[in-house]
């Protein structure tokens, strides 16, 4: 969170003014960039995306870092595929798979790294992300997302999601 107050009710941040600075979203972020540059014929613009992502960081990663994402591309397709769905709950029927969670792609895909020789240097990169926060932030974001689908939360204009009672907010 910010350093701003956080709101009352408040179930995730997302990407406004109550969520911006934390790591799962720089993650998310980066990781999205990443697909973003893989995917466009890897042009110059999107590769200045991506590494202004990456400056988020301390430490930031490098190339080679980075290049374990492009490794396992397929793996960090299907991870944002998943978290497309869960973005878009705008219509809470694109969720696909309602068990599908932030929390377990995110475990799942680091263990696609684990599994691949050319991918340590992007592993050790990770290894000094804050992991227990951003797994801790995951959930709240995959709560929030569950509590919005089933009407017991709301969404305001710049992506933040709100309990509408007090036992929503306590789960």
């Amino acid at each position: 969170m910010s350093a701003m107050e956080t709101p009352q009710g408040l179930l995730w941040g997302g990407f406004s003014q109550f969520g911006n600075h934390t790591p799962l979203n720089h993650l998310l972020d980066l990781m999205l960039r990443s697909r973003d540059y893989l995917g466009s014929g890897h042009d110059t613009a999107s590769f200045e995306a991506m590494m202004a992502a990456a400056r988020a960081f301390t430490p930031a990663p490098g190339v080679s870092e980075l290049a374990g994402l492009a490794r396992r591309e397929t793996a960090l397709r299907e991870f944002l595929t998943g978290y497309d769905s869960v973005v878009d709950f705008l219509s809470c029927e694109v969720l696909k798979d309602p068990l599908w969670s932030v929390e377990g792609g995110l475990i799942q895909f680091r263990h696609v790294l684990q599994s691949d020789a050319g991918s340590e240097a992007t592993l050790e990169w990770l290894d000094t992300l804050p992991w227990p926060e951003i797994l801790s932030d995951a959930r709240r974001m995959d709560h929030a997302v569950q509590e919005f689908c089933v009407g017991r939360a709301l969404l305001d204009e710049s992506g933040a999601i709100f309990a509408k009672d007090t036992d929503c907010a306590r789960a």
